[in-house]
C-alpha cells in the first residue's frame, strides 16, 4: 500500500506541475524582451512618459501589462524614488528580500501617503530592481485573478473590496458608503456602451466616458474580490474629473494618476452624490476639553445627533484620521492619514460602525477599545461613540443641498 500511495503522490505532483507549467517570467525577463519596443525615443531609458502611454495601450496583456504596471507604480510612488529603468538595471538580479540592504525599498504598497517632512527614499539600482520585482509579482497576480465583467453580482457589496495601490482611500471609502447604503445607486451610476467602454454618471448628472480598462490599469487600481470591475471604473472616472483641474504639465494619460496622491472624503461624497457636505472636527476638540478639565459630553452629543440625522436621512458619511508623525497615538489596527466610511450608528449601544477601504482583518490583543483596537473583518468594525470622537480627526456627512458646479470651469478637487 505504501509504494502505491507514494506513486500516486508522485503522479499527482507531476500532473500539477504539468497543469501549472513553468514558473512565470520575472520582471527583468519580460521588460528585457520588450525594451526596444517600449523605448520609443531609443535613448536607453524607459521614462515615466513612455510608461504612461504604454499603460493605457490595449495591446499589452498579462505579463507585459504587469511589468508596465510595476513601473508605473514605482515611478508615481510617494514613498520611493527609483533609479532609471535602463538595460543595465535589467541585468541586476535582486537580492533575496530578507537580505536586502534597503528592506523599506521593496515595500509592495504605495498607497500610504508620507507624513509632512518625511523624506522620500532614493533607491540604488539593486533596491530598484527589488522594488520592481515585488510590484510585478503583485500586479501579475491581480491581473490573472481579475474577473472582467462590470457587475458579476446582482447585488454588489463591499465585503471583498480592497483599496489598490493608489492614495485614494478618500474615494474608495465614499464609494463603499454609497454601495452599502443602496447598491442600486451604484449600479445606476455605470453603464456599458456598445464599443466596450463605460459611461459613469456622477451625482451632478455629468457623464464621464471611461475607455475599456487595459490589463495594466487593472493592476493599478482597486479590486472588488471577484465582483467585477465597477470600482476600478469609478476610480478612472473620478481621476478623469480631477485631471481636468490640474495644470497641463501635470496631466498624464493614465487617469488614476490624478487620484494617487491624496484627497478628501468630503470632495468624493460631493462628486458622487451631487450634494454638498458638512464636516465637524472631533479629536482636537475632545482632547482640548479633556486637557482643560471641561465636560466632553456636549461634543459627544453633537456628534451623536449628527450621525443620527445622517443615518436616518440615508446620507453618506465618512471619517478621517490624523498623521502620527508628531507622536500622535491611534488604536492598533487603525491607520493614520486614512479615510473610513461610516456605515451606521446604533443609538441603543451608542456605537459607530465603520469600514476601512483596505478591507483588512484585525484581532485585538486584549479587551477591545482604544488601547487594543477593535475586532475587524473585511474592513468592518464597531466602536463606542466616545472612542470614535476621541480617535478620528473629524466626521463628514452629505447634506440635501445641491453642489454648485461651473460646467465651463470645473472646480479644483481638494489635494
Amino acid at each position: 500500500m505504501v509504494p502505491k500511495l507514494r506513486l500516486s503522490l508522485i503522479a499527482f505532483a507531476a500532473s500539477v506541475s504539468t497543469t501549472l507549467g513553468a514558473p512565470p517570467p520575472t520582471f527583468r525577463e519580460v521588460t528585457t524582451g520588450s525594451f526596444e519596443t517600449w523605448d520609443g525615443n531609443h535613448d536607453g531609458v524607459l521614462s515615466a512618459t513612455e510608461v504612461d502611454s504604454l499603460v493605457v495601450d490595449q495591446r499589452y496583456k498579462g505579463e507585459q501589462a504587469a511589468a508596465l504596471a510595476a513601473m508605473k507604480l514605482a515611478m508615481r510612488s510617494t514613498k520611493i524614488s527609483i533609479s532609471p529603468v535602463t538595460r543595465e538595471l535589467l541585468q541586476v538580479v535582486p537580492p533575496p528580500k530578507a537580505k536586502s540592504p534597503q528592506p523599506q525599498a521593496v515595500a509592495p504598497d504605495d498607497h500610504e501617503i508620507p507624513a509632512p517632512g518625511v523624506k522620500v527614499t532614493s533607491l540604488d539600482v539593486p533596491a530598484t530592481a527589488s522594488a520592481l520585482d515585488v510590484r510585478f509579482t503583485r500586479s501579475l497576480k491581480k491581473i490573472r485573478s481579475a474577473k472582467r465583467g462590470l457587475f458579476l453580482d446582482s447585488q454588489p457589496d463591499i465585503d471583498a473590496c480592497h483599496q489598490g495601490p493608489l492614495g485614494d482611500c478618500f474615494l474608495v471609502a465614499a464609494v463603499g458608503a454609497l454601495t452599502y447604503r443602496d447598491y442600486h445607486d451604484l449600479r445606476n451610476m455605470i453603464r456599458e456602451t456598445p464599443d466596450g467602454s463605460y459611461m459613469v454618471t456622477f451625482g451632478s448628472q455629468r457623464d464621464i466616458k471611461v475607455p475599456a480598462l487595459t490589463d495594466a490599469q487593472i493592476g493599478l487600481t482597486s479590486s472588488t474580490g471577484g465582483e467585477g470591475l465597477w470600482l476600478a471604473v469609478i476610480e478612472q472616472a473620478y481621476g478623469a474629473v480631477r485631471k481636468e483641474s490640474m495644470p497641463a504639465e501635470k496631466q498624464t494619460e493614465e487617469a488614476s494618476d490624478a487620484i494617487s496622491h491624496g484627497g478628501s472624503i468630503a470632495s468624493s461624497i460631493s462628486i458622487l452624490t451631487g450634494h454638498t457636505t458638512a464636516s465637524v472636527t472631533m479629536r482636537k476638540r475632545f482632547e482640548k476639553a479633556v486637557a482643560e478639565g471641561k465636560d466632553t459630553a456636549p461634543i459627544i452629543t453633537e456628534i451623536r445627533n449628527k450621525l443620527t440625522q445622517a443615518m436616518n436621512q440615508k446620507h453618506l458619511a465618512g471619517a478621517g484620521t490624523d498623521s502620527t508623525d508628531k507622536g500622535l497615538k491611534l488604536p492598533p489596527g487603525i491607520n493614520p492619514k486614512h479615510a473610513y466610511a461610516v456605515l451606521g450608528f446604533e443609538a441603543t449601544t451608542d456605537s459607530v460602525t465603520l469600514w476601512n477601504p483596505h478591507g483588512n482583518t484585525f484581532k485585538p490583543k486584549g479587551e477591545p477599545g482604544i488601547e487594543h483596537g477593535y475586532a475587524t473583518k473585511a474592513g468592518k468594525f464597531t466602536m463606542p461613540l466616545r472612542d470614535f470622537v476621541a480617535t478620528f480627526h473629524g466626521v463628514t456627512c452629505e447634506t440635501d443641498t445641491d453642489r454648485k458646479v461651473d460646467s465651463a470651469k470645473p472646480r479644483p478637487e481638494l489635494k
